[in-house]
């Protein structure tokens, strides 16, 4: 046992966070309980938890666990001198300024973060281009400030640094990385718990550990797991440039890639059914010990482990950076992903990983997405997905990708159908529903007339490039279907007009397709219940919502709201029918 002390500024060398380890991660809940802690262990003994340090050669050592506690005491007394005049000594500036490095592609930002409030007394701002753990660190030293300004001047600063600087800690020193399969076991004893990233890394790095043949092949294994997993880590702030709809983290990247690839052996089609989508963590964990479990040998585990690693790192090489560029010059990439992202990244990774992304035609795959299921609610045939069927089929039938997609977009995955796909499809939905899509289409499969509302505009106007860009940034931060007529419209004419007759035939189109538009849920906030002659929607220029801003004055008379909805009800409904329906068999629009 030692104290926080003797590890920070005794230590004879450089204390690093070496890159595969997660970046910081602390917030106000962490911080407030941080100087929580101090507050109540004053004139106590106080442990600040256990610390696994390895010592990677003479002058640096390398922080296994307790990197968010070290560096959270780094930005406390950053904050101490910044907010409160706390004098620092030469020591602590020595340790700010040299002898301590976060991880490397934080390494020059905060250098920066140091130099200004050690020389300026500033705390530097951030911009687009910095990294969330940068932006992290900097919203945790104002979060300092706000629990400065909660204890007031009652408590001294120099009294809680002195606390944590004289709280004793347990230290493990390791001078190989065998030390990394402890990581799994441990938990912070106060902080954020492991995630279920590092719990696979760590799962990964014991079980390589002791699974290799001897201590020479068990270190060089684990510095491979570790490499790769600092690229990942690496191109992690890059997924929220992928996600095309909602969130998407390394969680749901290494889900999908479980489900689909894992150590590229998946081939078989009751492969391509587990780890279930539901509970991430739980089945993801659970699914690795399973097949760690039904390894024989030593040299299977091995050869499982490092082959997963390796293709893992592929998937979010994919995903973060390829991704981007292949839908840069394929645009109904990210289209397909809006409309059902769990299955195009499965499909796309398999095709990836197996060397056939560039015999897709997206076209196919499209349609099949939009069509799918609607054989299920006009059949009266229970709903069921078949994607397993297709991926199987890709690995071990002799047909192309396309002909094996072609066959379910024209069968469907039930193979009981009354008919073609196509024609139940233009028959049963198209055209028995039109009445529904026309004046019902806010409660009719909702999230298909989203996606047609989202194609209609893309595809319909003279900028789909421009306007592609603004509503794929409504999916990505929060779309909001929004009633250009609002549904509480009565409140926005006189009494006098509004008649049963009148009543009757707005209310039969207030939830048509010709009244829904795609904007932002901050936005549906601000304009929802307004008046159509006085909505100001952020985007102006391109499409619909240009359309809008001329109609403008013919929204004004509430005797135009009828055919200002069928309008553009019955272009919506004539651009369905064009774009799901023609040419169907042979993929050409």
């Amino acid at each position: 046992m030692k104290t926080f002390r003797e590890l920070i500024y005794n230590y004879h060398r450089i204390i690093c966070i070496p890159p595969y380890q997660r970046a910081y991660a602390w917030g106000e809940e962490q911080i407030e309980q941080f100087i929580n802690d101090l507050i109540e262990m004053q004139n106590k003994t106080y442990y600040y938890g256990h610390f696994i340090l390895e010592e990677t050669d003479d002058k640096t050592v390398e922080v296994i666990d307790g990197q968010q506690r070290i560096t959270t005491f780094m930005l406390f007394i950053l904050s101490s001198k910044l907010y409160l005049n706390y004098a620092l000594s030469s020591d602590d500036k020595m340790l700010l300024r040299n002898r301590f490095k976060t991880i490397k592609y934080d390494s020059d930002r905060f250098k920066q973060l140091v130099e200004a409030i050690l020389e300026q007394n500033t705390l530097i701002k951030t911009s687009l281009e910095d990294k969330s753990s940068i932006k992290r660190i900097v919203i945790a030293i104002e979060c300092f400030k706000t629990q400065f300004q909660k204890i007031g001047e009652s408590k001294n600063v120099e009294s809680l640094i002195k606390t944590i600087l004289n709280a004793e800690i347990s230290v493990h020193k390791a001078k190989d990385k065998k030390v990394a399969v402890q990581i799994f076991e441990l938990q912070n004893s106060r902080g954020i718990s492991l995630d279920l990233m590092e719990k696979f890394k760590s799962r990964l790095m014991k079980e390589i550990y002791l699974h290799s043949p001897d201590e020479n092949a068990a270190d060089k294994n684990i510095k491979a797991l570790q490499d790769d997993f600092a690229h990942i880590y690496a191109l992690e702030e890059k997924t929220a440039e992928s996600s095309f709809r909602g969130d998407l983290k390394l969680d749901n990247i290494l889900l999908h890639h479980l489900r689909v690839i894992d150590d590229g052996t998946k081939k078989e089609y009751n492969d391509f059914f587990s780890p279930a989508i539901g509970k991430i963590e739980e089945n993801v964990l659970k699914y690795i010990s399973d097949k760690l479990n039904e390894k024989e040998n030593l040299s299977d585990k091995e050869k499982y482990i490092l082959n997963l690693s390796k293709l893992f790192k592929e998937s979010v090489e994919f995903v973060c950076d390829s991704l981007i560029d292949l839908d840069e010059k394929k645009p109904l990439v990210g289209d397909c992903i809006i409309l059902d992202k769990i299955h195009s990244l499965e499909l796309f990774l398999l095709l990836l990983h197996h060397k056939k992304i560039d015999e897709l035609d997206l076209t196919k795959w499209e349609l099949l997405l939009y069509t799918r299921d609607f054989h299920s609610q006009y059949h009266g045939l229970h709903h069921r997905d078949n994607f397993q069927g297709i991926y199987s089929q890709i690995l071990n039938e002799n047909k192309g990708v396309n002909e094996i997609i072609n066959f379910f977009v024209t069968n469907g995955f039930v193979g009981k159908l009354h008919g073609r796909l196509q024609d139940i499809f233009i028959e049963d939905v198209l055209n028995k529903n039109e009445d529904s899509i026309k004046k019902r289409a806010f409660n009719f499969w909702k999230e298909k007339m989203t996606y047609l509302l989202y194609k209609y505009e893309i595809e319909n106007f003279d900028t789909p490039t421009e306007l592609r860009k603004e509503i794929r940034i409504l999916f990505k931060k929060g779309k909001s279907i929004e009633h250009t007529l609002p549904q509480n419209w009565i409140e926005l004419i006189e009494n006098s007009d509004n008649n049963e007759v009148f009543r009757n035939s707005i209310n039969s189109r207030i939830n048509g397709i010709g009244n829904l538009m795609i904007i932002g849920n901050r936005e549906n906030s601000r304009e929802g219940n307004k008046h159509p002659k006085v909505k100001n929607y952020d985007i102006k220029e391109f499409g619909n919502y240009a359309e809008h801003e001329k109609n403008k004055d013919k929204w004004a008379n509430h005797e135009n709201w009828a055919g200002l909805i069928d309008k553009r009800g019955e272009k919506i409904y004539h651009f369905m029918k064009t774009y799901f329906s023609v040419n169907f068999y042979d993929g050409v629009k």
